[in-house]
């Protein structure tokens, strides 16, 4: 269908987006949006292509989110490049990022920064009309407002007098200052060009606490801001991209520097305490590589090969959010309750039924024991995860041969993830707090929210929808599984699919053929596991389609699913060989 204008936003914004989209439709100017006007089976990039070939005007929905959103960007320099016109709409008070200044330089844009919210989307169907009814080029957009700048005072003659009496003044004291000095110092027997303290000496630090000179830090290991769940996604990049360009700034090794510093100054206090006539300086400090986004970094093994982890983000603090590069496995979600796969003693699942009525046959318990539970905090795949034990003890209905789907990838006898780590790997991996989201199951557990988390296949786009009122909680771990938040944040918000491969092991150990069936489906990529439920189901758990730009859900006890493990590392700087790419990653020293 025609249509005139194309509506950029993030999905974040959706419902501001779709507010501003009714607006103009009601002014009879057609709007193109997504994933609304998606056509079913187009590829989702060549859709967005074609629609801001075929637009006049795009509307921006600015704000924190789209200003760091990778797609947006994308979105505005095709609106550029095919020279469509572009009306920011400001929704939050925030500074365009260098990407985005260079593509809305000249840009005039329309603020929605006060309360009234339909009075500005009023202004901006005005504004929108009024290219409708004219010939659209360049020269009709108007140049940006400067931003509103502190007003200097004005100088006044009448001030000259006194500023002029006050440098005289200034000069005398400097004078006499100096004078006073040269006398002290000849006084004092010294040279006249000796330096002289103008202040008191700081006391040597002597490493007692409570003294002035202690220093003192507000972290706390493990706690939720240590996490992607106590900070926005974009404002977690924000602080990220800020540590970065702070830290490209600084020689390499001035931390170790420092740190010798500080050993021979001990030293030396050491040396005369003891009276002792030498001492020895400490080695030097090994010189430590600052992990950046998009780096790849080798750890960890997993049926004898070693793991590769791509860095997805790095916190406030400091710490990297890691993911595995690949699919390592193919694993249940989670094992029948009951102990047998799609049985509850003398009641047999029935596989007939469509999945509307499933629900209504069924109770929820009965769901759970027959096609296991979507809870994270109790799930198998977190609890195999999180071992380092030969034997995994599992604390709900182990993942055996009779509990799974079709009795293929159980791993109720296989030894805990972590059981190949050495403990320099394992100490490597911070254990964090992580907002989980609960289910109708757990949802008297919460502590947050207000709504659960309930769709059935949607876009990437639509997938965020009532993320942010999900009724969660939080759970500790060392290893972990993506939430759609964290998958759409980290890969999809930085341009790119949630589409990932299997290892060759995974693909020779998979007894499910679900691989071997589907793997020409997207030439090779593969469905993974993420840890969301879907909340208004007791058993369904969010799954990343074969082609990475989809998001559904399906029953937990199913064995022909991907698994990519997620961790954060207690550090970004680390001693490492290698370069940090695919071909030649780092790997530690």
């Amino acid at each position: 269908m025609a249509h005139d204008v194309f509506i950029s936003y993030s999905s974040r914004d959706k419902g501001i987006a779709d507010a501003i989209c009714a607006s103009l439709e009601n002014a009879k100017i057609r709007c193109w949006i997504a994933p609304r006007d998606v056509l079913p089976g187009k590829e989702w990039g060549e859709a967005i292509v074609d629609a801001i070939s075929a637009s006049k005007v795009m509307v921006l929905i600015f704000s924190e989110a789209s200003n760091n959103s990778q797609q947006v960007l994308r979105e505005v320099e095709r609106a550029v490049n095919k020279n469509v016109v572009i009306v920011p709409f400001r929704i939050e008070p925030v500074v365009p990022t260098k990407s985005m200044e260079y593509f809305l330089y000249s840009t005039h844009w329309l603020d929605a920064l006060t309360p009234d919210v339909e009075k500005h989307i009023d202004i901006l169907v005005d504004t929108v009309g009024k290219f409708m009814d004219r010939e659209i080029t360049t020269d009709t957009i108007s140049k940006p407002t400067p931003a509103v700048k502190s007003k200097k005072p004005k100088f006044k003659p009448i001030l000259v007098p006194f500023i002029i009496l006050g440098i005289i003044l200034a000069g005398f004291g400097v004078y006499g200052m100096s004078t006073l000095l040269t006398q002290n110092r000849q006084t004092a027997g010294l040279p006249s060009d000796t330096p002289m303290l103008t202040s008191s000496p700081l006391p040597e630090d002597d490493g007692t606490p409570g003294t002035e000179n202690t220093p003192t830090t507000s972290s706390e290991p493990g706690a939720p801001d240590n996490t992607v769940a106590e900070a926005s996604p974009a404002a977690q990049e924000q602080a990220q991209d800020q540590g970065q360009s702070e830290g490209q700034g600084e020689p390499q090794g001035a931390v170790q520097a420092g740190a010798q510093d500080g050993g021979v100054r001990q030293s030396q206090s050491k040396e005369g305490q003891s009276g002792s006539a030498e001492s020895q300086p400490p080695a030097p400090s090994e010189a430590k590589t600052k992990l950046r986004v998009g780096q790849i970094l080798r750890f960890g093994s997993y049926n004898g090969k070693p793991i590769d982890w791509m860095v997805l983000n790095i916190d406030k603090e400091g710490k990297p959010l890691m993911l595995s590069t690949h699919i390592l496995t193919l694993k249940p979600f989670d094992a029948s309750e009951s102990g047998t796969y799609n049985k509850n003693g003398d009641m047999v699942f029935d596989n007939k039924k469509p999945k509307a009525e499933v629900y209504t046959s069924y109770t929820p318990e009965e769901m759970i024991l027959m096609k296991g539970s979507n809870s994270w905090a109790d799930s198998n795949i977190r609890q195999w995860l999180n071992s380092d034990q030969k034997k995994v003890s599992f604390t709900t209905q182990p993942p055996s041969v009779s509990a799974v789907w079709g009795g293929y990838n159980d791993y109720d006898k296989e030894m805990g993830f972590l059981y190949n780590f050495t403990q320099a790997e394992k100490d490597l991996i911070k254990k964090v707090k992580i907002k989980s989201v609960v289910s109708m199951m757990e949802k008297d557990k919460a502590v947050g929210g207000s709504a659960l988390f309930n769709f059935s296949r949607a876009s990437l786009e639509d997938a965020w929808h009532n993320t942010n009122e999900a009724y969660y909680t939080y759970v500790e771990d060392k290893v972990f599984l993506l939430s759609v938040e964290e998958a759409l944040t980290y890969i999809y918000e930085k341009g790119n699919l949630l589409k990932a491969y299997l290892t060759e092991e995974a693909k020779e150990r998979d007894e499910s053929y679900w691989y071997n069936d589907l793997k020409h489906e997207a030439g090779g990529a593969f469905m993974w596991w993420l840890r969301t439920p879907n909340a208004n189901t007791p058993c369904e758990v969010c799954i990343v389609a074969t082609t990475g730009d989809i998001i559904y859900s399906d029953y937990a006890v199913l064995s022909g699913v991907g698994v990519r493990p997620a961790c954060y590392l207690v550090s970004s700087e680390l001693a490492v060989t290698g370069s940090g790419t695919a071909e030649d990653p780092y790997v530690l020293k």
